[in-house]
């Protein structure tokens, strides 16, 4: 596994320091998305909140996060640059464990390390989203290898992070986990031993982030509300300009599939597609054999 992430490691940085000029360019900071950690951070140590004195529609942990890695490096691009290259390094790692664990055979090795670049941003947007990126491909690691109260824990941490996915995926664990609860025994003792974990994250995140930014802010930002109303007031629904977006892109669509991640997502979103539909209708022979 050592020599996987040390592949997977060199790939992911050869990416980020070949995309460097654009991505270290000051007009991603002062007019784009990646200045928002910064200004976001600024308006913090002013003492100001965010979702109620200032937009914000991610979730506090990312927060926090960046707070400490611009105490320790500096408030400057640059510092953000060294958090989001930490975060892919440990993706590598999280990749690694998961591809060891899921037993993937050389050609899935293949797959992955070539499609690693575009899957995994050389720069993301926001310090949230490689954040989010990490506890994902980290609770599917430890879900792979068995450890699906682990998983149901990490993705309870990824709501504080980001709202989104991280609701999806644990909503799948835990109607996994009650199936098998209700396939068994049903006592109380078995259903908290798979949940204690999760619930523990969540009762102690939440008073650390209510304690730092405040019960208002905890609940404008827990749940994807704030966020949902601001892509609906910037038409960025999925059935309007946000899907519209991905099907006519502003450039040939040729290199806006094989440059950017939109590619990567849409052949994993068609084999993810593919995959349930066989699932399906093998879980329906197995019923109707039996």
């Amino acid at each position: 596994m050592i020599f996987l992430v040390i592949i997977m490691a060199a790939v992911l940085g050869l990416s980020f320091f070949g995309r460097l000029p654009v991505s270290a360019d000051w007009t991603s900071f002062a007019f784009w998305d990646p200045g928002t950690s910064l200004k976001a951070d600024l308006l913090l140590s002013m003492g100001m909140k965010p979702a109620i004195d200032f937009g914000y529609t991610h979730g506090l942990v990312s927060l926090e996060i960046a707070r400490w890695g611009f105490k320790l490096l500096g408030r400057t691009p640059w510092a953000y640059l060294v958090m989001t290259v930490v975060m892919e390094l440990l993706m590598a790692i999280v990749l690694a464990r998961l591809a060891v664990a899921m037993k993937l055979r050389r050609s899935g090795i293949v797959f992955l390390l070539v499609a690693l670049p575009i899957a995994i941003m050389p720069s993301y947007v926001t310090l949230t989203h490689p954040l989010e990126a990490l506890l994902l491909l980290w609770a599917l690691a430890r879900q792979a290898a068995g450890r699906r109260p682990q998983a149901l824990a990490i993705c309870t941490a990824c709501v504080f992070v980001k709202p989104s996915m991280a609701y999806v995926y644990g909503l799948l664990l835990m109607i996994w986990t009650i199936r098998e609860w209700l396939k068994g025994k049903r006592n109380i003792s078995t259903l908290l031993k798979n949940t204690w974990q999760a619930m523990t994250v969540a009762v102690l995140l939440s008073i650390a982030m209510a304690w730092q930014f405040g019960v208002a802010s905890l609940a404008m930002t827990i749940l994807p509300i704030t966020g949902g109303q601001t892509y609906h007031d910037f038409g960025f629904g999925f059935l309007s300009r946000g899907l519209l977006q991905y099907l006519f892109p502003a450039v040939h669509p040729l290199l806006y599939y094989l440059l950017t991640p939109a590619g990567i997502w849409f052949i994993m979103s068609l084999m993810v597609l593919v995959v349930t539909i066989i699932s399906i209708i093998q879980l329906y022979r197995r019923r109707h054999v039996a």
